[in-house]
């Protein structure tokens, strides 16, 4: 009686699918050469160029089955040479490791460390061309049903085990918490954020201060062309327990005339302060955990936007041109015109002029199959005088180069089904 209780119930979980299930092993290793000779700053006159090859190294394990997904990536960055050939140092860690479990059809809850990734990833991106990456531990629940999208993420961030308290030490948000919606409707797809985060007091151990994020994007599709529209504003308070008053907007056209060729017209405003203008309310809107190499130059001089611009926001028309050459080889051609949204002042009181120059980012890629892939990349900026009190310790007059060489290798080491 009992061997044919079991033998039915595994019948039961077969004919349901429970024990399928699907294991992969993979890989990533992507080491990349730099010459920098302004990269994020302006570089000083006769300043020598940097030259260095930094390498990321990643193991990947997904479990998949229909009660359970489970991810871990294993992650070690490094420079070359930067540990000598007899050092033994521990450099492994996990850039990954959370479990999604399903539930009631429609739904998940997908906990632990992760990557965030929304929308363009302004507001919530993955960093990847850091090779570190940029990750959080979070848990989020899920629900996806006719066209609808909508995530619910949250979570709280503590140095150590605390035996009292919950202080927070670090430089990150104490808390976090989000709703994120998305729907297709015809040709428009309608796209909702609203976040808040929370920072330990600078000044107090018992005063936490919440800033808040509501916003969202439009994207109007129209054969193969599109228009976008990107609108989000910031209130609460920052750590120092200032007032915020901060808005975003970014406005891009995208164009595909032919399938080779791709063009996208745009510009996106930052609010900032005003130094002519003092007041009580802070006006620099931050755009949280977004990737900002992707958007604002690859250069990254403006990586932290309200120490970038000295609280003063930023102005940011581009031009994105991409042309396949075949289905291996693509090249890309990006051009950016940067200026301040408010006023800086120079130590005599008066104000800088907002151009702050413009960039030029070249980029060609070849694939040479799905595992392997190489880009090779060039940049320059023509930096104004103003650009000088953003970044003082360079000059406006002097040559700015950066190139690079990455090299991309994802192997699929073992896949087993069942």
């Amino acid at each position: 009686m009992r061997k044919s209780i079991i033998v039915l119930l595994l019948m039961l979980f077969t004919s349901t699918g429970l024990f399928a299930q699907v294991f992969t092993l993979s890989g990533e290793f992507r080491p990349r050469l730099e010459l920098r000779h302004g990269y994020r700053t302006l570089p000083p006159v006769d300043a020598d160029m940097a030259a260095f090859v930094s390498q990321r190294s990643r193991l990947n394990m997904m479990y998949e089955s229909k009660i359970l997904n489970v991810f871990a990536s294993v992650q070690e960055v490094r420079t070359w040479g930067g540990k000598g050939m007899f050092e033994v140092e521990p450099g492994l860690g996990f850039h990954q490791a959370y479990a999604e479990i399903p539930f009631l059809n429609y739904f998940s809850l997908k906990i632990g460390r992760q990557e965030l990734r929304y929308n363009n990833q302004r507001l919530f991106g993955i960093n990847n061309w850091n090779q570190n990456g940029r990750t959080h531990d979070a848990a989020i629940f899920k629900f996806m049903n006719d066209g609808w999208s909508v995530h619910l993420g949250t979570a709280f961030n503590q140095s150590r085990e605390n035996i009292f308290g919950t202080y927070y030490d670090g430089s990150e948000y104490k808390s976090l918490n989000y709703l994120w919606i998305d729907k297709k409707i015809g040709d428009v797809n309608l796209n909702g954020m609203a976040v808040i985060d929370g920072y330990q007091s600078v000044l107090l151990s018992s005063k936490t201060y919440f800033r808040s994020t509501f916003g969202g994007i439009v994207n109007w599709k129209l054969n193969k062309h599109a228009l976008e529209l990107h609108a989000y504003r910031q209130g609460g308070k920052n750590p120092d327990s200032q007032k915020i008053n901060a808005w975003y907007l970014n406005i891009v056209a995208r164009f595909n005339p032919v399938n080779e060729f791709n063009l996208a017209i745009g510009s996106e405003v930052f609010s900032g302060n005003d130094q002519k203008k003092p007041e009580d309310r802070y006006r620099v809107f931050n755009p949280l955990y977004g990737g900002v190499h992707l958007y604002n130059g690859h250069l990254d001089y403006f990586a932290d936007i309200p120490k970038s611009t000295k609280n003063a926001g930023l102005i940011n028309p581009y031009l994105n041109v991409a042309y396949a050459i075949d289905s291996k080889k693509i090249v890309k051609a990006d051009y950016h015109l940067f200026a301040l949204n408010g006023n800086v002042l120079d130590s005599k009181g008066d104000p800088i002029k907002k151009y702050l120059g413009s960039e030029l980012d070249l980029t060609f890629q070849l694939t040479f199959s799905k595992a392997i892939d190489l880009r090779v990349g060039y940049s320059t900026m023509f930096a104004s005088k103003s650009m000088e009190y953003l970044k003082p310790l360079g000059s406006s007059e002097e040559p700015v180069h950066w190139g690079w060489i990455m090299l991309t290798v994802k192997p699929l080491f073992f896949v087993n089904n069942k």
